[in-house]
C-alpha cells in the first residue's frame, strides 16, 4: 500500500500528522501546567491566566526557590511579601537566610517585575574563594536568626539554645539539639 502512495504526498502527511501530535502535546503541557499552579488562596491574588490587563493590577514574575513559581497579578500597591505568598512562600530549599538579609519583604512591586529567590546550594556555587560569608553563631545567635537555616524551626531552634555552650560545631549533633541530616544542611553555615 505504501508503494500506491507517492512519496512527496506520504512526506506531507507524515510532517501533518507530527505538527498535530505536537500541538496536542503543548496544549496538554499548558493544561496539565495550569492544574499544577491551581489558584491562589488569597482573593486579592490571582495567577495570570489570561494577558487582558487591568488598571489597578500588576503582573510580577516570581522565581527560584518558591512553592508555586510563574506570574502572578497582584494588586497594585502589593508588596514583595504578597507575591512570596502568591507563590506559595519559600520553597524548603530556598536560601532562607540570604532571603531574610538581603530581600525588603516590605518592598513595592512594579508592573512587570521580577522576582528571583536563590536556591541554598547557590550561595555555596556563588562565593568566590576568600570571600567571607556571615556565619550564624551556635553560641550566640538568637531564636529568629537560627530559624535562619534550613531546616531549623521554632523547636529545634530552643534546643540549639538550651543546650549551649558549644566548643565545637559538632557539638550541636553530639548534644542532639539537631539531627544527622540536619547538620549535614547547616555544617557550613554556622560557627561558634
Amino acid at each position: 500500500m505504501a508503494d500506491l502512495i507517492p512519496k512527496p504526498l506520504l512526506i506531507v502527511i507524515s510532517l501533518i500528522a507530527a505538527t498535530t501530535l505536537l500541538t496536542v502535546w503543548q496544549v496538554m503541557r499548558i493544561d496539565s501546567l495550569s492544574r499544577a499552579f491551581g489558584q491562589a488562596a488569597d482573593p486579592g491574588i490571582e495567577l495570570v491566566r489570561n494577558a487582558g490587563s487591568v488598571s489597578n493590577r500588576i503582573l510580577v514574575d516570581i522565581a527560584g526557590a518558591v512553592e508555586k513559581p510563574g506570574v502572578y497579578g497582584l494588586k497594585k500597591d502589593s508588596r514583595l511579601v504578597d507575591a512570596l505568598k502568591a507563590a506559595g512562600g519559600l520553597s524548603a530549599d530556598s536560601d532562607r537566610y540570604l532571603v531574610a538579609r538581603s530581600f525588603n519583604l516590605a518592598k513595592k512591586l512594579a508592573d512587570e517585575e521580577k522576582v528571583y529567590i536563590p536556591y541554598l546550594e547557590e550561595r555555596t556555587m556563588a562565593i568566590p574563594e576568600g570571600i567571607r560569608v556571615n556565619l550564624i553563631s551556635l553560641n550566640s545567635a538568637s531564636l529568629s536568626e537560627l530559624e535562619l537555616l534550613p531546616g531549623i524551626g521554632p523547636k529545634t531552634a530552643q534546643k540549639v539554645i538550651d543546650r549551649r555552650p558549644y566548643s565545637a560545631i559538632e557539638d550541636v549533633l553530639t548534644k542532639k539539639a539537631v539531627g544527622e541530616k540536619t547538620f549535614e544542611k547547616i555544617r557550613d553555615l554556622i560557627t561558634l
